[in-house]
């Protein structure tokens, strides 16, 4: 290989030490990486404290360095989440697992109940989802009669309340 050939290769090579005429080590020059992400904002999307469907574009949050690519904001209860959080989530058993270990640091309270359990209905996913919550919750099979009952009864209680 040829003195210029090496010469060239060596100049190429970011992580290569070098030294300077007295002999101090320089450090090499930091790499600059770009990183360009393609999302599509009009998927479609809904908060998972209430049910809310829409454009990922409806949930996005202004911020003084633009647009934030990590958080997002309900549009109709104003819930904060992750980014992540909208997209990842597409069946009643993902979001089973989503809701369950968040419980613990607040998931039912930032819930509106009511409008929560209907919207869950319409888009038939309550069964599903509550099957698999119970799973991880350790609760497998079905409500025994006298538990569905009172279930019943609590959520008529609770619809007359909010009324």
């Amino acid at each position: 290989m040829s003195k210029f050939k090496r010469q060239m290769k060596v100049m190429d090579d970011h992580d290569q030490t070098r030294l300077t005429a007295n002999g101090n080590i320089t450090q090499s020059e930091p790499y600059k990486a770009e990183m360009t992400v393609e999302v599509n904002y009009t998927e479609q999307v809904f908060c998972p404290f209430c049910i809310h469907v829409g454009q990922l574009r409806e949930f996005l949050i202004s911020t003084k360095k633009g647009i934030s690519q990590h958080d997002a904001k309900c549009p109709e209860c104003g819930q904060g989440m992750r980014m992540t959080t909208l997209t990842k989530i597409e069946t009643p058993e993902e979001f089973a697992d989503f809701a369950y270990p968040y419980a613990k640091s607040g998931f039912w309270q930032k819930v509106k109940w009511n409008k929560w359990n209907k919207r869950m209905r319409e888009i038939g996913w309550s069964v599903r989802f509550w099957n698999r919550y119970k799973e991880l919750k350790g609760e497998g099979g079905e409500d025994s009669y006298e538990a569905y009952i009172e279930r019943k009864q609590r959520e008529e209680y609770e619809g007359a309340m909010d009324e």
